[in-house]
């Protein structure tokens, strides 16, 4: 059986302000249609990140869910202080750490930074019901993004 790959492209909410170390980035992010069916699973082989801003210079973490279902993981730009419980109602999958020292200058013409994960390896589910997963952000080192700066393109192969 032929192997089935596929992106999906997803453009979270940022905050113009400086997230600092170990506060949120960014809140769930819906990934639409990242599996094949619904409450079916993909591996996640591929991130390929780009930030429009040109400062991919900071490490940060995404992490990912089944479901948002227990909200977010806190204020934009402030502490993650989501609770135990609302982490399991989320139900994780798994974390991916972004490696600053990876990223690629590729010029004025782009005008940002791009680089890709690869490799990934993380084998993701949705709920009965969905075809989507979620995915959020915690800085590792402190950081200032623009709003619409980060682009975020996930590669799947379908399970």
């Amino acid at each position: 059986m032929a192997k089935k790959f596929h992106t999906v492209t997803v453009t979270p909410v940022l905050d113009t302000a400086e997230s600092g170390v170990n506060q949120v980035l960014f809140n769930p992010t819906e990934i639409p249609h990242a599996v094949g069916s619904h409450g079916g699973s993909a591996k996640l082989v591929s991130i390929v990140i780009q930030d429009k801003g040109d400062d991919l210079e900071k490490d940060f973490d995404l992490f990912f869910f089944r479901s948002n279902a227990g909200g977010n993981l806190g204020t934009i730009n402030g502490d993650v202080n989501i609770t135990d419980g609302n982490l399991e109602s989320n139900k994780p999958l798994g974390n991916v750490r972004i490696e600053a020292e990876d990223a690629n200058d590729v010029g004025d013409y782009l005008a940002g930074q791009l680089m890709t994960v690869a490799n990934v390896g993380l084998i993701v589910e949705a709920v009965s019901g969905s075809s989507s997963i979620f995915v959020a952000a915690r800085a590792v080192d402190a950081q200032t993004k623009a709003v619409g700066d980060l682009i975020l393109t996930f590669g799947f192969e379908t399970l």
